[in-house]
């Protein structure tokens, strides 16, 4: 805990330069939520989060700070993720580290000042990855995996939450959450997830994958970091790759930063807002995403 005598002192207080790891979806050492129904793409999408994070490449076009990443793999056989990344086109070869766990396990154990033999080592195993890496972004493939509480309980998604901060305080943890079938329909997007709330009210940022009129869509539900961003239209390819459907506004982006291309950016970020209809702020996260892409391709 942090004690700040006066409260003014707290603006004076350390902070990265980059808030986000990818704006506006990864803060810095929040919770993410990323849920939907069973095979809608969420598993594919954070594979692309991960990819981009560890290789500092845009995302989606939108701007992404490099960091390190630990994905594990809680809910699939590791044959299946062979297959999946070999029969893609092109062949999937990520650079981010992988944990595998073949069995699922209770995060809350972790508390314990008695854990069993199985989950103390866990926990250790953890805790090296956090010693030798010291990774920025942790991606947690399922949710369903890792905890054996009773989300009815009030308070039972935040300490499973915790469970993890306790051994990677500095990370941004993304988990990953299947819709149960029965609340897929009936109730809004943050009731959605487990029939409860509490997973989406306790995160920093919630977003839910949504196919909807033969569109695969992004929803982002909820955010303490950002002002909250409309549904961003996806394409899931091979099951693997992901891409912004959006193309009409990456071409007015393209566009004005062409007309504008010696002009204060200031300026630019208030023509893309105008003639987009959105806030500066997002028209500058969107200019800084597109500049990023161009950067790299042309460094390629």
């Amino acid at each position: 805990m942090i004690l700040f005598e006066n409260g003014a002192a707290l603006l004076k207080h350390p902070r990265p330069e980059a808030i986000f790891l990818i704006e506006p979806w990864i803060p810095r050492q929040g919770i993410i939520l990323l849920h939907g129904k069973s095979g809608v793409g969420k598993s594919a999408f954070a594979m692309q989060v991960a990819e981009a994070v560890q290789t500092s490449t845009p995302f989606l076009g939108y701007p992404t700070a490099q960091g390190t990443v630990v994905y594990m793999v809680l809910d699939m056989p590791i044959y299946a993720v062979q297959d999946r990344w070999e029969g893609a086109m092109p062949k999937w070869e990520p650079h981010f580290a992988i944990a595998y766990e073949e069995l699922s396990f209770d995060c809350l154990q972790f508390f314990s000042p008695f854990p069993d033999q199985r989950h103390a080592h866990l926990k250790s195993t953890m805790a090296a990855f956090q010693e030798k890496l010291h990774p920025d972004l942790i991606v947690v493939d399922a949710l369903r995996e890792v905890h054996a509480a009773d989300v009815r309980v009030s308070g039972q998604a935040k300490r499973v939450y915790d469970a993890f901060k306790s051994i990677f305080p500095q990370s941004a943890v993304l988990f990953i959450h299947h819709d149960t079938k029965e609340t897929e329909i009936e109730k809004p997007d943050l009731e959605r997830a487990a029939g409860s709330q509490e997973w989406g009210s306790h995160a920093t940022v919630a977003m839910r994958m949504v196919e909807s009129g033969g569109v695969l869509w992004l929803r982002h539900t909820k955010s303490q970091a950002s002002e909250k961003y409309d549904p961003l239209p996806l394409n899931l390819i091979n099951g693997l790759y992901v891409e912004n459907r959006d193309v009409a506004r990456n071409a007015t982006l393209l566009r004005i930063l062409e007309e504008m291309k010696d002009a204060p950016r200031g300026a630019v970020d208030r023509r893309v807002a105008v003639e987009l209809g959105i806030s500066p702020r997002r028209a500058l996260t969107l200019r800084r995403g597109i500049e990023q892409e161009e950067m790299k391709n042309d460094r390629t």
